[in-house]
């Protein structure tokens, strides 16, 4: 713990430091700064100039890595390039979409225990020796997760000594 204390006060002292040099730094400036102004010169801002757009054909030149562009030249490009092997996906996947067969048997499986058990996993928890935690038997039940094989099958065992049955 002493050197734990000791690396924290040594950082703690670096970063004051620094900011002392900082402002050192920044006070040199505007001393600079002000001699500069009183010679009679002028400070211009900053002004970006306004360039033409860069005119890319589409699909060639490898414009998809670069760019990232998700228009149908480019992504027929990409996918004749070997660079995508499937097209991008439209919009968000929906949980129930995305959710595989054994993940819905797990659900169902946790259904039937909430019917005959109720909400208690905690207790299923604690019974399977804590493979899994409550919270993701929770999101398993809610369908929002799933458990790996060696997880559900001492589960699954669990739940047989327990006599839920699916």
């Amino acid at each position: 713990m002493n050197i734990k204390l000791e690396f924290a006060k040594r950082d703690y002292s670096m970063s004051y430091s620094s900011v002392a040099l900082k402002s050192q730094q920044r006070e040199n400036l505007e001393n600079e700064v002000a001699e500069w102004i009183a010679q009679g010169n002028e400070i211009k801002p900053f002004e970006k100039e306004e360039k033409a757009k860069i005119k890319i054909k589409h699909g060639t030149d490898g414009t998809y890595k670069k760019m990232g562009c998700r228009c149908k030249t480019c992504v027929a490009w990409a996918r004749s390039a070997g660079i995508l092997i499937t097209e991008p996906q439209k919009g968000k996947v929906k949980v129930e979409d995305k959710q595989t067969r054994f993940a819905k048997h797990q659900q169902t499986v946790l259904q039937v225990f909430v019917e005959e058990h109720g909400e208690s996993w905690d207790y299923l928890a604690a019974r399977s020796g804590y493979t899994i935690t409550a919270y993701h038997l929770r999101r398993i039940y809610e369908g929002q997760s799933e458990a790996t094989l060696l997880d559900w099958n001492v589960l699954k065992t669990t739940l047989h000594i327990l006599g839920v049955a699916a």
